[in-house]
């Protein structure tokens, strides 16, 4: 049987790193009409996988704001929706009458 043999490599350490990367903009405003509400729309950038990171920065943005907060955010059930609506206390979810969308809430 042959010996086995330990390597004493060193481990890359540069290998993978993180940087900053913009996947999109947003902006927020207060309504004209309703000065109590505030508006936050987020743009992805094409080709971005997720919008989850941007909503995320979109509420903490608007955290230490009093009153109303309209989130716009993709339409769907999927991540980014939930993350919009999270800790929310009220929500209004528009749908189209489809049968995946019944089946959806159903």
């Amino acid at each position: 049987m042959p010996k086995l043999r330990r390597l004493s490599a060193r481990l890359p350490t540069t290998a993978i790193s993180e940087k900053p990367k913009m996947i999109g903009t947003f902006t927020t405003g207060t309504a004209a009409a309703h000065p109590g509400i505030r508006l936050v729309s987020g743009t992805l950038k094409v080709g971005t996988p997720s919008a989850v990171p941007l909503i995320k920065r979109m509420k903490q943005e608007t955290a230490q704001h009093a009153g109303d907060i309209l989130v716009d955010c993709p339409p769907g059930t999927f991540c980014s929706m939930v993350t919009a609506v999270k800790c929310s206390d009220f929500c209004l979810l528009v749908t189209e009458p489809t049968p995946l969308a019944d089946m959806t809430w159903n």
